[in-house]
């Protein structure tokens, strides 16, 4: 696969639809009405790793680190990266070059500034034509929060008029249009600004470099979609006919361009296949079912036994059908567990299990209902996880032993990046800590997303050392300072029917790679799904319940107190939403207190946590 991508990547029209898919159709955008409140915004930005492709250094723990640039919306991230793939330099909220702080404005500090061209960019990305503003902004000292705004506006527009500095203006209505980047383009060229297009050589270099979860993601998002295709038997026909008739202009123009890069690797895969005379698992599964049909084949078994029938695909589905049909006599016994389907990746539909009686007819059920595992605080913490999607099949588990240990733990990193292999040490602390006075070996699974985090590891070989198995195609990470505990690291998938006595997820954030992963969920595949389970994240779900009931004494879960995971509230026994220590505009950041003294008077000022994404929260105590 990564051959043939690497061969159409020759082509010019080819690699120009590829990098136009990741610069700009990355992401199924939202309109910022879809959002409820400021704080479900963010999480947006959060969770899908939104950030442009320029770095920036920062200094973490005393170390200079390079970062990918935070912008405060989509929007800008699209101003941003149109500028730097485009050679237009330009800084980021830069402090406008006349002081303007006074008892009303805070100093002033325009969007984007073009020092080459001493032009200043300013974009105005919530409010509509008609001057209205997101019904989730909150109104200020008795003004509203539209009045409020448009005063900001007015205030930016005088500004630049009394200086005498050149403002180009850009406005959130542009982009439901697509002319945003289109008129951009218009207003600084008429300013004498030069436009220097990055090669698609260059830019490629740049993803490749800078933003490799990118094209991790797009190379994933191409391998789900074509296991989705075979196994599920679909024709490019037929999916172009469904993206016609989309009536969003914006998810249409999405759809068709992925197709336009996966359809050439359909072709070359398969001549491929037919060269050298093969076929592949989705192939043998489809035409063995066609064969059946044909009547070239007679069913002689009484009995078909199914086990793990929650990960069926369409294409295996049609084979049992065909081979019941083809035999009147035969019986079906399947064993599954809808709480557990996970491999929709590989073509799992788990409609064909959770409406098994519509497809296969009378039925009877039987219910295992105890786990041997874990205990009950372990049972209903995970089975309300699992339950809070309401496709999944409601069931009442028992535990076989009885005990009261608290089944989870959670640490947080205060790590300025969403991935930090530190807190594995502090949890190997507390296991050892546990299990002082005993000899018996204990079994350590440490869980992740990706099989990619374990790369943490083998970096800080001052602190691990990290081997590999390769009969069974897995690692072990042994912790210098606690080298009697010998962890075993897999993916989440892997780990399916697998039990420890403790259990690390590992990287437990927001982000493409985080735990729900965003590229697991690209809309783009419900292109080949049932409409069954379509609730959000809900393969991420089970996923994490799969993690989540590994252990037979505790699961431990490492986070990012900056970078969480959406699924960690939900599960974490001490989360509790005190509103006094949340900021009350965005209702989602934490509350930050700092105090100082200036010209001898001692003040207090709340600020929030997501300053950088936006809010603007801001009291003096």
């Amino acid at each position: 696969m990564r051959n043939i991508f690497s061969s159409l990547m020759k082509d010019t029209e080819y690699a120009d639809n590829v990098i136009k898919f990741i610069t700009e159709y990355k992401l199924e955008t939202k309109d910022i009405d879809d959002f409820e409140s400021h704080g479900e915004y963010i999480n947006y930005l959060k969770d899908n790793n939104i950030k442009s492709y320029k770095t920036t250094e920062k200094e973490i723990d005393g170390r200079i680190t390079i970062l990918r640039e935070i912008c405060k919306s989509v929007e800008e991230v699209k101003i941003a990266n149109y500028l730097f793939l485009n050679g237009v330099n330009y800084l980021y909220e830069e402090p406008y070059q006349y002081p303007t702080a006074d008892n009303v404005y805070a100093q002033y500090k325009p969007e984007f500034y073009l020092p080459d061209y001493d032009t200043y960019i300013e974009h105005f990305g919530l409010i509509d034509k008609n001057n209205n503003v997101p019904h989730w902004f909150s109104s200020e000292k008795g003004m509203s929060a539209k009045d409020k705004y448009n005063t900001d506006i007015a205030w930016k527009r005088e500004t630049h008029k009394k200086y005498q500095t050149t403002l180009v203006e850009t406005f959130s209505y542009e982009n439901k249009g697509d002319a945003l980047l289109i008129n951009l383009k218009s207003k600084l060229e008429k300013l004498g600004v030069e436009f220097k297009p990055r090669t698609a050589d260059e830019i490629w270099g740049i993803l490749n470099s800078i933003a490799e979860d990118d094209v991790s993601a797009l190379d994933t998002l191409i391998n789900t979609f074509l296991n989705l295709f075979k196994s599920n038997n679909f024709k490019i026909s037929r999916i172009k006919l469904e993206i016609n008739k989309i009536d969003d202009k914006k998810i249409r123009t999405r759809y068709l361009l992925f197709i336009s890069i996966f359809e050439p690797i359909l072709n070359n895969y398969n001549s491929y296949l037919k060269a050298n005379n093969l076929i592949d698992f989705s192939d043998m599964i489809n035409e063995a079912s066609n064969y059946i049909i044909e009547n070239k084949f007679k069913n002689k078994f009484k009995y078909i036994i199914i086990d793990e029938f929650q990960d069926t695909s369409i294409g295996r589905f049609n084979l049992i059908k065909a081979l019941l049909n083809n035999n009147n006599s035969c019986r079906l016994f399947a064993v599954g567990d809808d709480w557990q389907s996970i491999y929709r990746f590989a073509g799992s539909d788990i409609s064909l299990f959770t409406e098994f009686e519509k497809h296969f007819g009378s039925t009877e059920y039987s219910k295992i209902e105890t786990t041997y595992r874990f205990n009950k605080n372990m049972i209903d913490l995970s089975s309300k996880f699992i339950l809070a999607n309401p496709n999944q099949t409601p069931k009442q588990l028992k535990p076989y032993s009885i005990n009261e240990i608290q089944p989870v733990e959670i640490l947080y990193s205060n790590s300025h990046k969403n991935d930090d292999p530190y807190p594995l040490i502090e949890v190997l602390r507390k296991i050892n800590s546990e299990n002082l006075n005993t000899n018996v070996k204990l079994k350590i699974l440490a869980l992740s997303r990706y099989k990619h985090f374990i790369k943490l590891y083998k970096e800080n070989t001052d602190l691990f050392s990290v081997t590999y198995n390769a009969k069974d195609n897995n690692y072990f990470i042994t912790c210098f300072e606690y080298p009697n505990l010998q962890i075993e690291f897999l993916t989440v998938h892997r780990s399916k029917g697998l039990q420890a006595d403790y259990v690390i997820i590992l990287n437990c954030v927001s982000g493409e790679y985080g735990f729900p992963s965003e590229q697991a969920d690209d809309p783009v595949l419900n292109l080949l799904l049932s409409k069954s389970d379509q609730f959000e994240n809900g393969e991420e779900r089970r996923l994490f319940y799969v993690a989540l009931t590994r252990s037979k004494r505790k699961t431990f879960i490492t986070t990012n107190s900056k970078y969480k995971s959406k699924f960690i509230n939900e599960i974490d026994p001490n989360y509790i939403v005190d509103t006094k220590l949340k900021c009350p505009k965005c209702k989602l950041g934490d509350k930050l207190k700092k105090e100082g003294i200036t010209n001898g008077r001692p003040w207090i000022k709340y600020s929030c946590s997501n300053w950088n994404y936006n809010c603007n929260y801001l009291e003096w105590g």
